[in-house]
């Protein structure tokens, strides 16, 4: 509703009075505006600096924790790629990965050469024989035929009826020692077969 004697619009509680521009407008605000802006901004100092400084401390906090962030990181990033001459840490993790690999390959490997000398450990010296014969007449036959079958000698006993020796031989040369020791001594050498695990 119009005002009394008033020609124009009614008039808008939320507008500025007609005397009065709007801050966003054209015009540069009246210095009494600017009188009222700065009497807030007097009234409220105390608080508007402890805010300011309160932003400023956390700031400064924020910082100070991305600063030390970043050395931790960059001393785990130096643990990592010690020793390493790549320049980025993709090249250091795909360097750390290939030699992984040759690792578990090499490792692959060993496992494989370790089967194969425990089978041939087992059939190497699978046999410990008992070999007595006369110190006289058959010493010389006996050590030709055992070093010529790498037999190993584990104790030898002198006595009246004659010599015991005890050997260890691969199983696969038993037969062929018996056999050249029977040729060798017209059959006077006894040789007997035991388990390798006999004492």
């Amino acid at each position: 509703m119009a005002a009394e004697g008033s020609t124009g619009p009614p008039a808008d509680p939320w507008c500025a009075p007609a005397n009065r521009p709007a801050l966003d407008s054209t015009n540069p605000p009246s210095e009494a505006v600017l009188t009222d802006i700065d009497a807030l901004v007097s009234a409220n100092i105390g608080l508007i600096v402890g805010g300011l400084v309160v932003v400023v401390l956390a700031l400064a906090f924020a910082v100070v924790g991305l600063i030390r962030r970043v050395r931790g990181l960059g001393r785990r990033l130096e643990s990592l790629t010690q020793g390493s001459d790549e320049s980025s840490l993709e090249a250091v993790l795909g360097s750390h990965l290939e030699r992984v690999r040759q690792v578990v390959t090499d490792v692959g490997a060993v496992a494989a050469r370790t089967a194969v000398v425990e089978r041939d450990l087992q059939r190497s010296f699978g046999r410990i024989g008992l070999v007595r014969f006369n110190p006289f007449e058959d010493t010389g036959a006996v050590h030709a035929a055992l070093a010529a079958h790498g037999a190993e000698k584990l104790d030898e006993d002198f006595a009246a009826e004659g010599v015991r020796m005890r050997i260890r031989l691969p199983e696969n040369r038993l037969d062929a020692l018996k056999a050249q020791l029977r040729d060798a001594t017209r059959d006077r050498v006894r040789l007997r077969a035991e388990d390798a695990d006999t004492p």
